[in-house]
């Protein structure tokens, strides 16, 4: 078989072989030499009938082979697909053959990706119409035919996303999610996810025995890891998530979707203190008041409490007086620890306190008044300021 028919023989087994190493077996077979291939994610595919080689080039690092082996790095565009290598003897004479062998393993590559795609896009949009409530679970798990449905009982829903990020950091922001992507992809057994614009919706199987706290954890924790990649932090300065909680049957995963979409929505509303991740289960009231949020009742409900706090335009000294008032009902209304986590002397925060009071024509003394102030506080965070 000359070069142009082994090149043309090659590609043909790159698009029909049902696996890797039967591609590797006819290169090894057809250059006469024991033949590696170690992909990016470490696994090793050996043809050869020489115990030393298969030992060597499975045991030893790169560096190490590189005095024996013929080594070849082979790339699809800026990633790296793995590295091809084979005894130096047997390289030396048959190197017009080697390009050829390495663009079929580059064409079988290629052509594994996009059949993992669009089975993923496929599996992905079936997953969005099973939690937006638009198929039923039986109907869902039909459409993967001869797979199984990618989740199971105790499964979980997390989205990931930007509430406020400027055009042109859009790119980059997708550069970040695709990364998350791909990280928990390889992680989670049993993972599917859909990217909508600025955000991610993950839904996935915990590895046993991690338990829903165990999971949200991981998760930050690999995206704080993943954050370290990124020397400007842009990527990263408004990313947000939220978790819904485990479900035990897989049918209640919709429910698990509609929480963790909520946690979102507080994260990106309440992220002050570095607080860039809520779950579900520890939004409190804020699952209540998520649903009056946006009511016109409660904006005049919170004009009627806050008043000139929130109206006066520009807001100057009113601005500053609601940050103080913030801080006091977080702080149960003591106003010394409110002075102390304010920097201000505390005859300056009594002043302030009392200006306060004045303003709203409000005695803070009464608990009626104080609560309906902590609800309004509540609910004016919750629109955004």
């Amino acid at each position: 078989m000359d070069e142009r028919g082994f090149f043309q023989f090659l590609v043909d087994v790159a698009l029909t072989a049902d696996s890797f190493q039967e591609l590797l077996r006819k290169i090894a077979e057809n250059l006469k030499s024991p033949a590696c291939f170690k992909d990016a994610n470490g696994t090793i595919y050996i043809e050869s009938d020489d115990h030393v080689f298969s030992e060597q080039v499975g045991a030893y690092p790169l560096e190490e082979l590189r005095q024996r082996y013929f080594i070849e790095k082979i790339r699809d565009g800026e990633r790296l697909l793995g590295h091809f290598l084979l005894p130096k003897d047997y390289a030396a004479d048959i190197d017009g053959r080697i390009d050829s062998a390495v663009l079929s393993i580059r064409v079988y590559c290629a052509r594994k990706r996009a059949e993992s795609e669009r089975r993923q896009s496929a599996e992905s949009d079936v997953l969005q119409r099973f939690l937006t409530g638009k198929l039923r679970l039986e109907r869902a798990a039909a459409e993967f035919k001869e797979r199984p449905f990618p989740l199971e009982r105790g499964s979980m829903v997390a989205v990931i996303g930007y509430g406020k990020s400027q055009r042109d950091r859009s790119l980059k922001e997708s550069e970040a999610l695709s990364a998350i992507d791909e990280k928990f992809g390889r992680f989670f057994k049993r993972y599917v996810a859909w990217h909508e614009r600025k955000k991610i919706v993950i839904a996935f199987t915990p590895q046993f025995p991690m338990d829903e706290g165990a999971a949200c954890d991981f998760i930050e924790y690999t995206i704080e890891n993943i954050k370290k990649r990124d020397e400007t932090g842009e990527m990263f300065e408004n990313l947000r998530i939220g978790f819904g909680s485990i479900k035990n049957d897989t049918e209640d995963l919709p429910k698990s979707y509609e929480e963790a979409e909520m946690a979102f929505r507080v994260a990106c509303l309440l992220s002050g203190g570095g607080e860039w991740c809520r779950a579900w289960r520890s939004l409190g009231a804020m699952r209540l008041l998520m649903l009056f949020a946006g009511h016109p009742e409660t904006d005049r409900f919170v004009e009627s409490v806050l008043g000139k706090l929130i109206t006066e335009s520009p807001k100057g000294e009113y601005e500053n007086l609601l940050d103080t008032l913030e801080c006091i009902e977080k702080n149960s209304w003591n106003l010394k620890q409110s002075s102390v986590e304010m920097n201000f002397h505390y005859n300056t925060l009594k002043y302030r306190y009392q200006r306060i009071q004045e303003i709203l024509d409000i005695d803070l003394a009464l608990p009626v008044n104080r609560f309906n102030v902590a609800l309004a506080l509540k609910l004016y965070s919750l629109r955004g300021r």
